[in-house]
C-alpha cells in the first residue's frame, strides 16, 4: 500500500521466494496503485490479489495505517497458516518457505522476530521496551499487573496459525492499538510520525495475555546491507527507512537479484527497483 515502488519490492520478494520454493504460496494485499508499475505477466507471480477495501480497515482517519492493518491481515489471510512479510524485502539463502513450515514453525501459534529480550514487570521499572518507551509507563498505560513478562516482538516476519489462542491475542493487541490511535493510552514512538507502531502492542499483549511468542531460527537484516549473509541471515529488509543511502543499498541488491536470476533462466523475469512516478 501506498506508493507504486512497493508493488515492485513485493514483486522481487515474489521471485527470491519463488526461485527457492515454486511450491509456495504468495498472497499478496495491494491497492490498485501499488500493482500499476508491474506487467500483467509479472503480476503472475502472485497466488492470490487481495485488494484493500473498507472492510480492511487499512486506514485511519484518511491516511494509510500499514502498521494497524498488519494486526488485521491475518483475518483476511486465505491460508490457514501465514508468514506476514515486508514488502520491501528479499529472501536469500537455501532455505525455503516450505521447510520452515513443516520444521521450526510446527506446533507453533504464533512467532515474530526476537532478540530473546523479555521484561519482568514490578513498581517502576526501569528500561525501554523496544525503545518505544519506558518500562514504567508501557506498564502503566497497559494497565499490566506487577509480575508479568513482557516478550518484545517485531514483525518483520510474524508467523500465525488460525486458532482460537492466536485470534485472542491478536483480538487484545488490535483493542491496545486503536486505544493508543484514539489516545486513550501511550502512543510510543509513531512510525513516521503519523501511525501508532504496533510493536509495542504487541509486546504489551504479550504481558496481558501470558503468551510467549516462538522465536524465527534466524534474524533478519534491518540495514539494507550489501555484506554477506551470515546463515541466520535469510530475509533481508532492503529499503529500511527510505534513506537516500538505503535506497541506493536497495537498487545494488535488486540489480544483483536480476543478474543472478535472469543468468540461471528463472520463469519470472524479476524487475529491478527503480524510482518512478505515476499519475494517481
Amino acid at each position: 500500500m501506498g506508493e507504486p515502488c512497493f508493488g515492485v519490492y513485493a514483486y522481487n520478494l515474489a521471485v527470491t521466494i519463488k526461485f527457492r520454493d515454486p511450491s509456495a504460496q504468495i498472497a499478496v494485499f495491494y491497492e490498485p496503485r501499488t500493482l500499476c508499475g508491474l506487467e500483467p505477466q509479472e503480476i503472475n507471480v502472485f497466488d492470490e490479489l487481495i485488494e484493500l477495501g473498507p472492510r480492511h480497515e487499512y486506514t485511519y482517519q484518511g491516511r494509510i495505517n500499514p502498521l494497524g492493518f498488519k494486526l488485521r491481515a491475518h483475518l483476511f489471510s486465505p491460508f490457514e497458516r501465514t508468514i506476514l512479510l515486508d514488502a520491501d524485502s528479499a529472501w536469500f539463502g537455501p532455505r525455503t518457505v516450505t521447510s520452515f513450515f513443516e520444521n521450526e514453525m510446527a506446533g507453533l501459534d504464533f512467532a515474530t522476530v526476537s532478540h530473546g529480550v523479555s521484561h519482568a514487570t514490578r513498581p517502576m521499572a526501569l528500561g525501554n521496551v523496544i525503545d518505544h518507551g519506558p518500562l514504567w509507563q508501557v506498564q502503566k498505560a497497559f494497565e499490566i499487573p506487577d509480575g508479568r513478562t513482557i516478550h518484545e516482538c517485531y514483525t518483520q516476519w510474524f508467523y500465525l496459525v488460525r486458532n482460537e489462542r492466536t485470534e485472542a491475542f491478536l483480538k487484545r493487541a488490535i483493542s491496545l492499538y486503536d486505544d493508543c490511535q484514539m489516545g486513550l493510552r501511550m502512543r510510543g514512538s509513531a512510525w513516521r510520525n503519523s501511525v501508532v507502531n504496533d510493536e509495542l502492542v504487541l509486546s504489551a499483549a504479550t504481558a496481558l495475555c501470558e503468551i510467549a511468542p516462538g522465536r524465527i531460527p534466524f534474524h533478519p537484516t534491518t540495514d539494507g546491507s550489501t555484506k554477506e549473509l551470515t546463515p541466520e541471515q535469510q530475509i533481508v529488509n532492503i529499503v529500511g527507512e527510505d534513506t537516500t543511502e538505503k535506497s541506493i543499498q536497495a537498487l545494488k541488491i535488486y540489480t544483483f537479484i536480476t543478474d543472478a536470476i535472469r543468468d540461471i533462466g528463472f520463469r519470472w523475469l524479476p524487475k529491478p527497483w527503480q524510482p518512478k512516478f505515476y499519475p494517481y
